[in-house]
């Protein structure tokens, strides 16, 4: 990072069930072998943040084992060898299925391609319907979520890589942002920049125009075609009001919108699409 610039913090949002994929998808992995989950952190750090936090839920301990058995979701250190009792999910070899331009290669059609990975209901239990708090603009009444030791030394020992796990993820999307935004705080951020696991065509050229000269009051969306997407760009100055009025899964887009977000076009670099199911 430049001294004196703002401390840009990315975060991946990837705690959700993947009910509409057959298995979470923080456990995806790509047609090409590299993890969503790794992609995702790969393309903030290239889009040039300078930290990146994951924020995990389901099936949490599983996808912190695919994220640091990913040489590509790390920036340093050895890679340690896949735990055994890790089976790796893996989306099938779709060459024979219609290839609809996804960078990552075509999602196929029949969920049985996918591995689905048994969740552990203990590591589930409990996790639902929590919330952090609610109603207050003051950031010390939201409790910063835990931070997994564990899974950032598993990571490479990796001061910039933080894996932070949403207790309340099953809320919904508001939730996950939450507990990003409350980690991305405690990191120093003056900007934060906001995407999803589930964008395996993400350009980091995005992130970046996007990012570009951002400050802790910049508040800026990408736009695909005229239609909103992910990055999102939040500076510091939103965070309290942001976090205070973030609920359930309803992201931050009311917030958006009614603060004024700048559109950034993002159209000719495409990735803008979501993948909800294995038939996209």
């Amino acid at each position: 990072m430049i001294e004196g610039a703002p401390r840009t913090v990315g975060i991946l949002l990837a705690a959700g069930a993947g009910t509409r994929m057959g298995l979470p998808k923080a456990l995806v992995v790509g047609a090409d072998g590299e993890p969503w989950l790794a992609r995702g952190v790969r393309m903030l750090r290239e889009g040039g943040c300078d930290d990146v936090v994951v924020v995990l839920g389901a099936a949490a301990a599983r996808a912190r084992s695919l994220l640091a058995a990913s040489p590509r979701g790390r920036a340093n250190g050895p890679i340690p060898p896949a735990p055994e009792h890790f089976p790796r999910p893996r989306v099938a070899d779709t060459s024979a299925h219609r290839d609809r331009g996804r960078a990552n290669g075509p999602i196929p059609a029949d969920p049985e391609h996918f591995a689905r990975p048994r969740v552990d209901e203990t590591e589930l239990e409990g996790t639902r319907g929590r919330a952090n708090g609610r109603g207050s603009s003051d950031f010390e009444h939201f409790a910063r979520p835990r931070v997994d030791e564990t899974g950032v030394d598993e990571t490479g020992s990796d001061e910039h890589l933080g894996v932070v796990e949403a207790v309340d993820w099953g809320e919904g999307i508001g939730a996950s942002l939450r507990a990003g935004l409350v980690e991305a705080r405690a990191r120093g951020a003056s900007v934060a920049v906001v995407t999803l696991v589930d964008l395996p065509e993400l350009d980091a050229r995005a992130i970046a125009r996007v990012r570009e000269g951002a400050s802790s009051t910049t508040l800026r969306q990408a736009v695909y075609g005229g239609r909103p997407g992910h990055p999102v760009v939040i500076g510091s100055g939103h965070f309290n009001e942001l976090v205070s009025e973030l609920r359930g899964d309803v992201g931050a887009r009311p917030y958006l919108v009614a603060h004024g977000v700048e559109p950034v076009d993002c159209t000719d670099l495409g990735g803008g699409d979501d993948v909800d199911s294995p038939e996209r």
